[in-house]
């Protein structure tokens, strides 16, 4: 997860679906011991009355518990909960995740209706980091891409995911970045090797736009992570849209702050597990 240097909270999206499992492998797979991570399906209405939910529903909700309790017996060293929980799906997301925590949702390919428009909201707020994750999601390189002021939280939270999922990390530097102040590719390289000596990883420069070179870049990567000022609106959304591969949209304050836990008074928790 983002947060590089002490136990990290991950909220993961759930509605069921194959996207959603994705999104919770994923989470899974980079955690940390002592990092939390917690599964929770939003209702927009919800009268406390088990009889009033869909078939649907009632389904999303009993996997939800069920993968809840798997999860904690087959990684006992993380905190795994599961909720289910009234409330605007925006807010409960964010407030459950806490500034510097993270939000992975479950994506179709391509991103499209409410789950582009959740993820454009979430992403513009900044208080969170969130991911992006599709169906059929394959763990494989990990890219970064870097610009001014963001290059040492974005490339040491991308080294941390690559180790942890066991493959390389490429660090993207696109035309425009090269500006005054900011790390070249070989201090770039140094902060890495420093952090994560025995990492594979290599540099690509290219002398395209950022929102070029990162396009052109997706086919061989799967993960790119975005730190908070080269996630502005254009690369944002051209790679949402496009939704070749996963996201990982840094928040502004990735190294964590204080976890929020409270709810509003029409976000309530229905049930936990955990």
């Amino acid at each position: 997860m983002p947060d590089v240097s002490a136990r990290s909270r991950t909220v993961v999206g759930w509605d069921g679906r194959a996207a959603a499992r994705a999104a919770l492998g994923w989470a899974v797979a980079h955690a940390a011991p002592g990092d939390a991570i917690e599964l929770v399906q939003v209702l927009d209405e919800f009268d406390g009355d088990d009889d009033a939910l869909t078939p649907e529903q009632t389904r999303e909700r009993a996997a939800l518990f069920a993968e809840a309790a798997r999860i904690a017996v087959l990684r006992p060293e993380l905190v795994v909960t599961g909720s289910h929980v009234v409330g605007d799906p925006e807010q409960v997301l964010l407030q459950r995740a806490g500034r510097g925590g993270t939000i992975v949702l479950g994506a179709p390919r391509p991103v499209w209706g409410s789950h582009a428009g959740l993820a454009r909201r979430l992403a513009e707020r900044q208080e969170a980091s969130v991911a992006l994750i599709h169906e059929g999601y394959r763990s494989g390189p990990v890219l970064v891409g870097v610009g001014p002021g963001t290059e040492r939280t974005a490339v040491l939270a991308a080294a941390e995911l690559a180790e942890r999922g066991g493959t390389d990390l490429v660090l993207l530097r696109g035309d425009g970045l090269g500006r005054a102040g900011v790390l070249s590719a070989t201090e770039l390289v140094a902060v890495v090797r420093a952090a994560h000596p025995e990492l594979h990883l290599r540099v690509v420069l290219s002398s395209r736009p950022p929102v070029d070179a990162l396009e052109e870049a997706v086919d061989q990567v799967s993960l790119i992570v975005l730190g908070p000022r080269l996630r502005g609106s254009g690369t944002r959304e051209s790679l949402i849209e496009r939704a070749a591969c996963a996201l990982l949209l840094l928040g502004t304050d990735p190294a964590g702050g204080e976890q929020d836990d409270v709810l509003g008074d029409d976000e309530r928790p229905l049930a936990t597990v955990g």
